[in-house]
């Protein structure tokens, strides 16, 4: 999944798509389908005979479903690398997260190609490719209007702006090609459980926001160490600290961060580095993951690839352990990221 998104992020002609009722497309084995069988009656009446039913295909709910649909689109690419090409079968591979596809390449010309392409082979087992977005409106155009998302379909591409997107969930301004935040506050009760509800809402899986968010988990750990319980009114300091910490999560909408780690013109890689940062505090400990990259003409660009962060423990740790916790984080989400991104990295530097 974060490999999925961070690979959306390495060429600047990005665009996305989904295949439609993907598990309906992929049949159950007829001796299996027993596992998916249930109870019908006809109507909604529950005073006729009751009629007993097995699935034929993969319904959205059961638990195996992914993991078997994603194998029947692997077998699909694998099948088909042959007649369609391998690179279309490694977008299938790499840059799909159950039917989302989110890719990323270096031209408009190969992303109308790559599109066409892929969009076969899905078609070849037959996975129906659609709902396609992408920055550039020159592929757009290349994109049948049925095919492309609802936002852009009765679109004007030529006057008019391109619609923001929610790829995996992040917030995605496609006219600027930036990532961000779209802050959504539903009133929740001043409790334990309401503050944990709308903590669990915020969606950051780059951890972008993560010394911002650190803050409000830091207030909710705190009413923990008091004892209070999930439904109980929280004290009026508290109370306070917490009405400010929302009206400061309505100004993330204001922050965006480039989403393509090359910045326009900029010339050929010649040297690709890792920096990663780590620090730790009474209030918490975290990481954030830097890339730098240096084209053929000297230009250097350094772009905030992710980031964690995380509250101290409740018993008591030593800052020099906390320290060292972090660098710890910091050496993992650096391996992570040189194994999910898939692109040579030079060198690889650790700060704390």
């Amino acid at each position: 999944f974060i490999g999925v998104l961070n690979r959306f992020r390495l060429e600047p002609v990005a665009f996305m798509a989904d295949i439609q009722a993907m598990f309906y497309q992929v049949r159950v084995p007829e001796d299996q389908r027993s596992f998916l069988r249930f109870l019908w009656w006809d109507e909604g009446n529950l005073s006729s005979h009751i009629e007993e039913y097995e699935m034929c295909v993969h319904l959205f709910g059961a638990v195996s479903s992914p993991s078997i649909s994603n194998y029947a689109l692997r077998k699909t690419a694998i099948d088909n690398k042959e007649c369609y090409g391998k690179d279309a079968a490694e977008v299938i591979m790499k840059n799909f997260y159950v039917d989302d596809l989110l890719k990323s390449v270096s031209s408009e010309n190969y992303a109308g190609e790559l599109i066409q392409r892929v969009q076969s082979m899905c078609a070849a087992g037959g996975f129906n490719l659609s709902k396609f977005s992408c920055i550039s409106k020159y592929v757009l155009l290349c994109i049948p209007e049925d095919m492309r998302r609802e936002g852009v379909k009765d679109y004007d591409l030529i006057k008019e702006k391109l619609p923001s997107e929610r790829a995996l969930g992040v917030h995605w301004n496609v006219e600027t090609d930036e990532i961000g935040f779209k802050v959504s506050l539903k009133e929740k009760k001043t409790t334990k459980r309401g503050m944990l509800s709308m903590l669990s809402s915020f969606y950051d899986p780059l951890g972008l926001a993560s010394p911002f968010v650190l803050k409000g988990r830091k207030i909710l750990q705190e009413l923990c160490q008091r004892g209070l319980q999930w439904d109980e009114k929280i004290p009026e300091d508290y109370q306070r600290k917490w009405e400010v910490w929302k009206q400061d999560l309505v100004q993330l909408e204001k922050i965006g961060l480039k989403r393509c780690v090359k910045p326009a013109n900029f010339g050929k890689i010649v040297e690709c580095s890792l920096h990663n940062f780590s620090d730790a505090s009474e209030l918490g400990y975290g990481e954030s993951s830097y890339i730098r990259l240096v084209d053929e003409y000297g230009k250097i660009h350094c772009t905030l690839l992710m980031g964690k962060a995380r509250v101290t423990p409740l018993k008591f740790v030593s800052i020099p352990r906390l320290e060292l916790v972090a660098a710890v984080l910091a050496v993992k989400i650096s391996a992570q990221l040189k194994r999910e991104m898939g692109i040579q990295v030079d060198e690889e530097n650790f700060w704390t």
